[in-house]
Protein backbone atom coordinates (compact mmCIF):
# COMPACT_ATOMS: atom_id res chain seq x y z
CA UNK A 1 0.00 0.00 0.00
CA UNK A 2 1.17 3.52 -0.80
CA UNK A 3 2.15 4.99 2.61
CA UNK A 4 1.31 8.51 1.39
CA UNK A 5 -2.36 7.48 1.31
CA UNK A 6 -2.29 5.33 4.46
CA UNK A 7 -3.19 6.68 7.90
CA UNK A 8 -0.42 7.23 10.45
CA UNK A 9 -2.52 8.34 13.44
CA UNK A 10 -6.23 8.00 14.00
CA UNK A 11 -8.46 9.15 16.85
CA UNK A 12 -11.80 7.65 17.77
CA UNK A 13 -14.25 9.76 19.80
CA UNK A 14 -11.35 11.45 21.60
CA UNK A 15 -12.18 13.71 24.51
CA UNK A 16 -10.52 15.51 27.38
CA UNK A 17 -12.40 16.84 30.38
CA UNK A 18 -10.60 19.07 32.85
CA UNK A 19 -10.98 18.96 36.63
CA UNK A 20 -13.49 21.80 36.63
CA UNK A 21 -15.83 19.77 34.41
CA UNK A 22 -15.10 21.75 31.25
CA UNK A 23 -14.43 19.73 28.11
CA UNK A 24 -11.31 20.84 26.20
CA UNK A 25 -12.30 18.64 23.24
CA UNK A 26 -15.08 16.13 22.91
CA UNK A 27 -15.90 13.38 20.42
CA UNK A 28 -13.03 14.09 17.98
CA UNK A 29 -12.46 11.45 15.31
CA UNK A 30 -9.74 12.27 12.78
CA UNK A 31 -7.29 10.45 10.57
CA UNK A 32 -3.83 11.84 9.80
CA UNK A 33 -2.10 10.41 6.76
CA UNK A 34 1.60 9.70 6.36
CA UNK A 35 3.38 12.68 4.83
CA UNK A 36 0.49 15.06 5.39
CA UNK A 37 0.62 18.60 6.68
CA UNK A 38 -2.42 19.57 8.70
CA UNK A 39 -3.61 23.04 9.69
CA UNK A 40 -5.70 23.23 12.83
CA UNK A 41 -7.86 26.36 12.88
CA UNK A 42 -10.46 27.56 15.35
CA UNK A 43 -11.55 30.29 17.69
CA UNK A 44 -9.88 30.94 21.04
CA UNK A 45 -10.93 28.21 23.44
CA UNK A 46 -12.03 25.83 20.69
CA UNK A 47 -9.65 23.09 21.91
CA UNK A 48 -6.80 23.32 19.37
CA UNK A 49 -4.03 23.18 21.98
CA UNK A 50 -5.81 20.46 23.94
CA UNK A 51 -6.06 18.30 20.81
CA UNK A 52 -2.38 18.80 19.98
CA UNK A 53 -1.38 17.99 23.57
CA UNK A 54 -3.46 14.80 23.42
CA UNK A 55 -1.91 13.73 20.12
CA UNK A 56 1.60 14.36 21.44
CA UNK A 57 0.97 12.45 24.65
CA UNK A 58 1.34 15.48 26.91
CA UNK A 59 -2.26 14.94 28.11
CA UNK A 60 -4.15 11.70 28.64
CA UNK A 61 -7.60 11.41 27.06
CA UNK A 62 -10.68 11.20 29.29
CA UNK A 63 -12.62 9.37 26.58
CA UNK A 64 -11.87 7.73 23.27
CA UNK A 65 -8.57 6.54 21.90
CA UNK A 66 -5.55 7.46 19.82
CA UNK A 67 -4.34 4.73 17.49
CA UNK A 68 -0.98 4.64 15.76
CA UNK A 69 -0.55 2.63 12.60
CA UNK A 70 1.82 -0.25 13.34
CA UNK A 71 3.79 0.82 10.25
CA UNK A 72 4.34 4.28 11.77
CA UNK A 73 7.16 3.17 14.08
CA UNK A 74 9.40 6.15 14.68
CA UNK A 75 6.85 8.67 13.37
CA UNK A 76 5.96 11.18 16.05
CA UNK A 77 3.72 14.17 16.39
CA UNK A 78 5.34 17.13 18.09
CA UNK A 79 4.61 20.70 18.86
CA UNK A 80 6.43 23.87 19.76
CA UNK A 81 4.62 25.86 22.40
CA UNK A 82 3.78 29.48 21.66
CA UNK A 83 5.16 30.33 25.10
CA UNK A 84 8.61 29.57 26.42
CA UNK A 85 8.42 26.50 28.58
CA UNK A 86 11.81 26.50 30.24
CA UNK A 87 12.80 25.58 33.74
CA UNK A 88 14.69 28.71 34.72
CA UNK A 89 16.51 26.88 37.52
CA UNK A 90 18.05 24.27 35.21
CA UNK A 91 21.03 24.57 32.93
CA UNK A 92 20.60 24.63 29.17
CA UNK A 93 21.80 21.01 29.07
CA UNK A 94 19.32 19.89 31.72
CA UNK A 95 16.38 21.64 30.05
CA UNK A 96 17.02 19.78 26.80
CA UNK A 97 17.86 16.54 28.62
CA UNK A 98 14.50 16.69 30.38
CA UNK A 99 12.68 16.57 27.04
CA UNK A 100 14.66 13.52 25.93
CA UNK A 101 13.98 11.73 29.24
CA UNK A 102 10.25 12.52 29.02
CA UNK A 103 10.29 11.06 25.50
CA UNK A 104 11.39 7.75 27.02
CA UNK A 105 15.12 7.67 26.24
CA UNK A 106 17.44 6.25 28.87
CA UNK A 107 20.02 8.49 30.55
CA UNK A 108 22.88 7.73 28.12
CA UNK A 109 20.68 8.08 25.01
CA UNK A 110 19.19 11.29 26.41
CA UNK A 111 22.60 12.86 26.96
CA UNK A 112 23.77 11.82 23.49
CA UNK A 113 20.66 13.34 21.85
CA UNK A 114 20.99 16.45 24.02
CA UNK A 115 24.59 16.95 22.88
CA UNK A 116 23.55 16.51 19.24
CA UNK A 117 20.66 18.96 19.52
CA UNK A 118 22.67 21.61 21.37
CA UNK A 119 25.28 21.40 18.64
CA UNK A 120 22.59 21.56 15.95
CA UNK A 121 21.04 24.76 17.36
CA UNK A 122 24.38 26.38 18.22
CA UNK A 123 24.08 26.24 22.00
CA UNK A 124 26.72 23.63 22.87
CA UNK A 125 29.00 26.26 24.43
CA UNK A 126 26.13 27.32 26.74
CA UNK A 127 25.30 23.81 27.99
CA UNK A 128 26.31 24.58 31.60
CA UNK A 129 24.70 28.07 31.64
CA UNK A 130 21.36 28.70 33.29
CA UNK A 131 18.51 29.41 30.89
CA UNK A 132 17.66 32.78 32.41
CA UNK A 133 21.11 34.13 31.53
CA UNK A 134 20.65 33.65 27.77
CA UNK A 135 19.12 36.01 25.23
CA UNK A 136 15.49 35.61 24.14
CA UNK A 137 16.53 34.03 20.85
CA UNK A 138 18.80 31.54 22.60
CA UNK A 139 16.00 30.66 25.02
CA UNK A 140 13.68 29.93 22.10
CA UNK A 141 16.28 27.55 20.67
CA UNK A 142 16.36 25.63 23.95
Amino acid sequence: MDMDREWAVRTDRLGRQYGDGVWGVQDVSIELKFGSIVALLGANGAGKSTLIHLLCGALKPTTGSILENPRSAGVRIGWCSQRLSLDWYLTVNDNVLLGARLAGLDRAQSQQKTNEMLEFVGLREYASSFADLLSGGQQQRI
